[in-house]
């Protein structure tokens, strides 16, 4: 496996990669970035965050889940539970 320093990571990289993924503390820390991103930089962040191994699959796969729930319903109700 690549080192840290090999992949890139920074401080900061390490610190999103601490937060919990069963639990969807990094799906919501990225929904965050998105959020205050300009659009022309998003897809670039989000490749070099998959690049580094921080932003996984699975964390793909919640942001996907809950942006998917909210087109269907209001967030009101997603909040709910």
């Amino acid at each position: 496996m690549l080192q840290d320093k090999e992949r890139g990571i920074t401080r900061s990289d390490k610190m999103i990669r601490k937060l919990g993924v069963e639990n969807g503390n990094r799906a919501r820390f990225y929904e965050t970035q998105i959020e205050k991103m300009p659009p022309a930089f998003i897809n670039e962040f989000l490749q070099e965050q998959k690049d580094k191994g921080i932003l996984t699959k699975n964390v793909e796969n919640q942001i996907r889940l809950k942006r998917a729930l909210e087109a269907l319903a209001p967030q009101s109700i997603i909040n709910e539970n």
